[in-house]
């Protein structure tokens, strides 16, 4: 996965950079990207060996969701908090566990919040979860890998599924309008052709 959302992070990086070389607009996402990248770039911190790029995205993330009132980023995120906080706790904790809890975070976020907040929501999610399970049990930040960057390579994963399932979506509803439209002014015609009343 890291390597998969290192490579989905340089297109978005390249892609908001000829947006905003093309129509001037874009320029937040671009000083976002870069800022996150440069916080990856450092080395975790502190004897739970914290990775700087996942707490800045929990932050942002935060601040974001407040702006908007996504609720059901707030909901995402209090989900993803429990199952991230159960994850960490369990007796079966391990590299298949841990990829597996972070896609299926990854999955619900892309599905239930827009692409604005998705990755913000997992987030923040799971920075929660890491921080109730280090104050309930010190002793995990030796055992698990808590705060770390994986957060932030399931996040840009996140947002990625989050914008192609945003696009379905309103081609599906693009679709269904123009379906309903015209069987609308197909009725309306039936109607007006045969003298009924419309109403």
């Amino acid at each position: 996965m890291e390597y998969t959302a290192v490579f989905l992070l340089f297109v978005m990086i390249v892609a908001a950079a000829f947006r905003t070389l093309a129509s001037g607009k874009g320029t937040g996402e671009l000083v976002f990207f870069c800022l996150l990248v440069a916080f990856m770039c450092f080395e975790p911190v502190g004897e739970e060996k914290i990775a700087l790029s996942s707490i800045f995205l929990a932050c942002v993330g935060v601040v974001r969701m407040a702006v908007k009132r996504d609720v059901a980023a707030v909901l995402c995120a209090a989900t993803v908090a429990v199952c991230s906080a159960s994850l960490t706790e369990g007796a079966y904790y391990g590299e298949f566990a841990d990829y597996g809890g972070f896609l299926c975070a990854a999955a619900l976020c892309a599905i239930a919040c827009g692409r604005e907040t998705a990755a913000f929501a997992l987030a923040v999610g799971f920075v929660s979860g890491n921080a109730y399970s280090l104050f309930a049990d010190s002793a995990l930040a030796t055992r698990t890998d808590l705060f770390s960057q994986k957060i932030v390579f399931a996040a840009i994963v996140c947002h990625v599924a989050a914008c192609f399932f945003t696009a379905l979506q309103r081609a599906l509803q693009g679709v269904d309008g123009r379906t309903l439209r015209t069987e609308k002014s197909f009725d309306a015609g039936i109607l007006r052709f045969t003298g009924t009343d419309v109403f």
